[in-house]
């Protein structure tokens, strides 16, 4: 069983015994089978998807209807149907051979993680379907990341191919995936990563800190906790900074590895079977596909309540705000970690910045209905209201934007590696960026 320990609120953490699915897998063969990459959506009846990741390489049969095991599920799982309005910006591509589908890469390299490889555990033992191609979609552009992964697990670049067009084969073989968001892993996915990893020498360390602060992302208060590791003697580490094989070694040959939930957490993946982790959680809830890839190898898992976030967020949107919260004290000094007492309210200098942030990712319906999926209790007029509150209250208080790194009054601001700036407006209105997103100020 799962050695874990808790370090949270009552009813914070809800994790099941076991997210193990131990069903045979299978596949489903479809006939004149056509892999459909036309950017036109389909009619909103025929299926809900939960964010544009996902609305990109579907499979048709060849009366049109939607082959269901194609999909890349979510829960909670939305609409489904198998009735397709389906519209060609132009006639589909036929290609005379039988292919693998090995699915929809999402361009997102937790997402590629936990469900872009879920369908390859087919290709562990396919000597029966070497005439086959293997063929798959990308959600956008291509990454290099992606291709070292490829290369890693084996896959035969001769016949691998980028379906780009709706493409028509005479048969595709649809593997089952060997692992579901949030939901369960799988022998066969487990095989999959080993595969992946099997090759790659660990580098040793005893204690690894998995930091976010290089990234530029919409996480604040970082700083302090990844300070606080390191004058225990955690060495940082910023995976982006690493080629894919530089990761996997370090993560591999780690004894301890502490991490803020998210993307970075799901480097976990590839973490030896019983290393200690300690997961930050940075949001209102937690991030529930990190318990089924801790559940998977067998980590002795403390999860830590880091977040002094509010407000109601997407998953892995944001804006998330962090500090030493008194649950993360408790597992410091469990744990024998020094820490400084007077920066357990650091993250309040953050605060203002926090809530900009907030009011700029979530100014209308699309942004709400993100936060709408992954926060079913929440409401749109209960959104709206959040937002029209935050609106007239930062209308009336001078702009000043803190980042881990220096504060900035917006005078000041200049372009920098987080591609902080401002422009004027007719003298009257200023918009401020903060990595990458519009903070709108107005003068008094």
């Amino acid at each position: 069983m799962l050695e874990q320990h808790i370090y949270g609120p009552d009813g914070y953490f809800d994790i099941k015994d076991s997210y193990k699915l131990s069903s045979r897998l299978s596949f489903e063969r479809v006939k004149n089978g056509m892999i459909y990459v036309d950017n036109a959506f389909l009619n909103e009846n025929f299926i809900t998807f939960y964010s544009h990741l996902h609305q990109y390489g579907f499979v048709l049969d060849e009366n049109n209807k939607y082959v269901l095991s194609a999909a890349n599920h979510r829960s909670p799982v939305g609409g489904r149907s198998e009735n397709a309005e389906t519209v060609f910006s132009h006639m589909p591509a036929r290609v005379h051979k039988k292919a693998i589908y090995l699915g929809c890469i999402i361009r997102h390299w937790g997402h590629f993680l936990v469900e872009g490889i879920s369908r390859w555990w087919f290709m562990l033992n396919d000597e029966q379907y070497q005439d086959y191609e293997l063929c798959y979609t990308v959600s956008g552009q291509q990454r290099d990341y992606m291709n070292q992964i490829m290369d890693l697990f084996g896959l035969d670049k001769s016949r691998l191919r980028k379906i780009e067009v709706n493409t028509i084969y005479d048969e595709l073989i649809i593997p089952e995936v060997s692992t579901e968001f949030k939901q369960f892993w799988t022998e066969e996915y487990k095989q999959t990563v080993r595969r992946i990893t099997q090759n790659i020498k660990p580098v040793y360390n005893e204690k690894i800190y998995l930091s976010r602060t290089k990234f530029g992302d919409r996480l604040l208060g970082e700083k302090v906790i990844e300070k606080t590791f390191k004058h225990n003697g955690y060495k940082i580490i910023y995976p982006e900074r690493l080629s894919v094989k530089k990761q996997i070694a370090i993560i591999k040959g780690a004894r301890k590895i502490a991490c803020v939930s998210g993307t970075t957490a799901h480097n976990l993946i590839f973490a030896g079977d019983g290393s200690e982790c300690a997961v930050l959680e940075r949001s209102i809830t937690p991030n529930r596909a990190q318990f089924v890839i801790n559940d998977m190898n067998k980590l002795k898992i403390s999860y830590i309540k880091a977040s002094y976030s509010f407000l109601p967020t997407g998953d892995g949107y944001g804006p998330f705000l962090i500090g030493i919260t008194p649950y993360l004290e408790q597992y410091f000094k469990e744990n024998k970690i020094t820490y400084n007492p007077q920066e357990t309210d650091s993250y309040k200098q953050f605060e203002q910045t926090y809530l900009r942030l907030w009011h700029a990712c979530y100014n209308n319906v699309e942004g709400f209905e993100t936060i709408l999926f992954d926060n079913p209790q929440a409401t749109m007029s209960g959104l709206e209201q959040i937002r029209q509150k935050l609106d007239d209250n930062l209308k009336t208080v001078k702009l000043q934007i803190k980042t881990d790194k220096k504060i900035k009054e917006i005078a000041a601001v200049k372009p920098s590696r987080l591609r902080l700036f401002y422009k004027e407006k007719r003298g009257r209105e200023r918009t401020f960026y903060f990595c990458g997103i519009p903070v709108y100020h107005y003068k008094k």
